[in-house]
């Protein structure tokens, strides 16, 4: 993936069973799958655990080209994932920006503000088609929380 990227992490609630659970890896797996048929590239990072347990699976974070990230089936993704449980949230990052939302509006916002600052703005539905909603930098990160650091 040449162009930009959205990391999509997904944050489990307090209540989540553990990453290496079954029903949370089979959630990852099928979000994963969703994607790919939904013809977006995606990576997925795992995570490996040495000691007796041995556990392995999916992190839960989805890498994805920014020019995809405004599709419905990634929007499809994060409603299934913040319904799907109380105080589950997503955080989303595209180069040195960084969000954390708990709706899909949230995120929807997030990476529509962050095509716009790459030059090449997604069509939003307060917004006709090719335009997009002018906002500062400082208002985008008092309403959103944005923490600026490298990755």
């Amino acid at each position: 993936m040449p162009f930009a990227r959205a990391h999509v992490s997904l944050l489990s609630a307090p209540d989540d069973p553990w990453i290496a659970s079954g029903t949370l890896q089979s959630a990852f797996d099928k979000f994963r799958r969703f994607l790919s048929i939904s013809a977006i590239e995606n990576v997925t990072p795992m995570f490996y655990q040495d000691s007796d347990s041995a556990a392995e699976g999916y992190s839960g974070e989805f890498i994805i080209p920014l020019t995809q990230a405004g599709r419905p089936p990634v929007a499809t993704i994060l409603s299934a994932w913040l319904e799907g449980r109380p105080g589950r949230a997503v955080r989303l990052s595209v180069g040195e920006s960084v969000a954390v939302a708990r709706s899909t509006g949230e995120a929807q916002f997030f990476l529509r503000h962050a095509q716009k600052l790459r030059g090449r703005p997604l069509p939003g539905p307060e917004a006709p088609r090719g335009e997009f909603n002018l906002m500062s930098d400082a208002v985008f990160r008092a309403c959103w929380r944005i923490s600026w650091a490298a990755l």
